[in-house]
């Protein structure tokens, strides 16, 4: 799968057809720090839940690298 390879979802919003997982990555630091490196390395898809328990600390790096890009 290319790094430009994207799923149209039913609403034709595309998404990047890989994303990086979150589940069971446990809430604070380590989620924190492993979305950053993600987005860092490339990744534009984060898949999250709220049933994962960590969606917090997921979201907080989300809302930081977004800041970063402005």
């Amino acid at each position: 799968m290319k790094s430009n390879d994207f799923f149209t979802l039913a609403n034709g919003v595309k998404i990047p057809a890989v994303g990086f997982g979150t589940w069971q990555i446990p809430s604070g630091d380590v989620a924190y720090n492993s979305v950053a490196t993600a987005l860092k390395s490339g990744y534009r898809h984060i898949d999250t839940a709220l049933a994962y328990g960590n969606e917090a600390s997921v979201g907080q790096e989300d809302m930081n690298h977004l800041d970063s890009l402005k």
